[in-house]
């Protein structure tokens, strides 16, 4: 499995960044307009299936972000302290939040980048969610 990753790199990044970027379309629309969302019931106001499709995007969109982080650390010594996948998972979560310990630093340009894109891409996740939830319980209390 780790040799695999090595020898794949180029296009594992590539396809993890066009996973990413559908990800992120796929939240967009969401946001723009959350009635896209089809479901078993045709009840407008259901305002569970807005949730769970916000979280379930957002959940993709870390283990893409989780998978790019493998994929640079297997070019080179990318992070700091040696970590094995389970800690690039836990750094992926921490980082994501923004809490950052530091217990796991990123030292090559490749390994920044990836984990400035995971810092923006929670401040993008947040705004999104919260904006998408509010309009559309706004949206539901206007149309009662």
């Amino acid at each position: 499995f780790p040799q695999q990753f090595k020898s794949c790199y180029k296009i594992g990044l590539l396809g993890v960044s066009i996973c990413y970027i559908l990800n992120i379309k796929i939240l967009v629309a969401l946001m723009n307009d959350p009635y896209k969302i089809k479901s078993k019931s045709q009840d407008k106001t259901n305002f569970s299936r807005v949730i769970i499709a916000s979280i379930l995007i957002v959940v993709l969109i870390i283990l893409n972000l989780y998978l790019a982080v493998c994929f640079v650390s297997d070019t080179k010594e990318a992070f700091s302290n040696s970590p094995n996948y389970f800690d690039l998972f836990y750094y992926t979560i921490i980082t994501f939040t923004t809490v950052g310990y530091g217990d796991i630093v990123p030292i090559t340009m490749e390994a920044k980048i990836v984990s400035s894109l995971i810092s923006i891409t929670n401040i993008i996740c947040i705004t999104i969610f919260l904006s998408t939830i509010l309009s559309y319980r706004d949206k539901i209390k206007s149309d009662i």
